[in-house]
């Protein structure tokens, strides 16, 4: 007996396709092909699954060597700064050293003091309706819906030092808008779908969306991080 995982699937992926459109195909008349829509959607999820599956392997390999980095920042700010200004220099210089392109590995809190604090969005888009929550002590996710079927996610995690954020970096368009002194990151894609990221105080606000303009994602963040 073969367990499927995911490495056959992927490997097998191209036959399942033909055979579906074969299928279909001697069924009627027509003759069908993916969209390109569809396309582009299975290469970037197969891109972001490979990439996440190389980040796993590395891993081990890079915390032995950011611990290693790490124990030399420790002793060379002890003797420099306070106690309390090198901890937070400490933490700033674990989140450069983890970073990678738009793949973020570790997020942290720098301030002891701070907790999770939920906010609840005061302001959400004409006819979107709340479909479903889910929450946790670090975690809330509020789905929204509207008339023609699109989704609308809000996504409020608090910033971890435990924390694994894995970030899509083939968007078809990244902008930066500052509102407040916040910068608050939106990638688009061909097919409309947006992705938008912020850090606010002691956690990460991040929004999912279908053809959503800039102007409606700014009120939504203007209402939700004050």
């Amino acid at each position: 007996m073969v367990k499927l995982n995911d490495e056959i699937l992927y490997q097998y992926m191209p036959v399942v396709d033909s055979a579906i459109l074969h299928t279909l195909e001697k069924s009627t008349d027509t003759n069908y092909v993916f969209s390109a829509s569809f396309e582009r959607k299975m290469h970037r999820l197969f891109q972001k699954e490979r990439k996440i599956e190389m980040w796993k392997k590395v891993k081990k390999i890079t915390s032995r060597v950011a611990i290693f980095i790490c124990i030399i920042f420790i002793s060379f700010f002890s003797i420099v700064m306070s106690v309390d200004a090198y901890r937070v220099k400490f933490f700033e210089t674990i989140k450069s050293f983890v970073s990678y392109d738009n793949t973020v590995l570790f997020s942290y809190n720098t301030t002891s003091s701070d907790t999770f604090e939920e906010k609840t969005p005061e302001y959400i888009p004409d006819s979107y309706f709340l479909q479903d929550t889910h929450c946790n002590e670090n975690t809330i996710i509020r789905t929204y819906e509207n008339t023609n079927g699109e989704q609308l996610i809000l996504h409020q995690q608090a910033v971890s030092q435990h924390a694994q954020n894995y970030f899509d970096d083939m968007y078809d368009q990244k902008d930066t808008v500052s509102m407040n002194g916040v910068d608050i990151t939106i990638q688009r894609y061909d097919d409309g779908s947006v992705f938008t990221y912020c850090e606010f105080h002691s956690s990460i606000f991040m929004i999912n969306a279908n053809n959503m303009e800039t102007d409606e994602i700014k009120r939504i963040y203007e209402h939700w991080i004050k």
